[in-house]
């Protein structure tokens, strides 16, 4: 279940308007263009996370780059990295930021790239179809008409998998993600200057923003210690997870 949508449950019917006759709740248009924009800067800093996480080998974050074309492929490349044992502060936060990301991608994906919908039966919010679901649907239909083997029950049984395959958005939820992507930006800029930093005082420094800021303090236990130091890579065989 994804954090910032719901799905249709308990229906079988679903009447719904598309094209030129949805009309938006107030702030929606304007929220939606600015989780896209944050999620385009999100995938800026998980890049440039990877190069600093490199080090010296810059072909390999290159190559790395290149071979794991996916940002939430990258995430999860990223959390393989030494850091995760050398530093349980900088993996905490990172593993954080990594599930925060999953949720923003996924609904700047709805939001990008699937159909916005309106429905009399839900005030206030916007519903989005996926268009590979209006092809399953579309599929169904088509062959009720031509296929004499095609039962009604069968496009019954496809016409709510697409209802429930609906996604429900609301200017709250919108609000929550914007929310939750400022807090991941934050995070993702921090690791960069933790991994940055050189003097291992100021390293500290940076690394204990994340103790005592709320947005990341109610990961750790109040007696957190700072003793074990980050270690930036020199070695390290990438992986192309999907």
């Amino acid at each position: 279940m994804s954090k910032y949508f719901k799905k249709i449950v308990d229906r079988s019917q679903l009447n719904t308007r598309a094209g030129t006759e949805v009309v938006v709740p107030a702030k929606f248009g304007e929220l939606s263009s600015l989780i896209i924009c944050r999620c385009s800067f999100l995938q800026s800093l998980i890049q440039s996370v990877i190069y600093a996480t490199h080090g010296p080998e810059l072909l390999g974050a290159k190559t790395a780059l290149k071979d794991i074309p996916s940002p939430k492929a990258r995430m999860e490349f990223l959390s393989t990295f030494p850091y995760s044992k050398a530093d349980p502060v900088v993996s905490s936060v990172f593993d954080f930021a990594r599930d925060l990301f999953k949720d923003i991608y996924e609904l700047r994906n709805v939001l990008a790239h699937e159909d916005w919908r309106m429905s009399d039966d839900f005030k206030d919010v916007v519903l989005f179809s996926s268009l590979g679901e209006e092809a399953k649907l579309s599929l169904a239909s088509g062959r009720l008409l031509h296929e004499q083997a095609t039962t009604p029950q069968q496009v019954y049984e496809a016409a709510i998998r697409y209802i429930e395959s609906v996604k429900i958005v609301s200017v709250g939820d919108l609000e929550e993600a914007i929310r939750d992507a400022n807090l991941c930006s934050w995070i993702l800029m921090q690791v960069r200057h933790v991994l940055d930093e050189s003097e291992p005082e100021k390293k500290d420094k940076i690394r204990e923003a994340f103790l005592i800021f709320s947005g990341t303090s109610h990961l750790f236990e109040p007696a957190t210690s700072l003793s074990e130091k980050v270690e930036v890579r020199t070695s390290k065989k990438k992986t192309t997870g999907g």
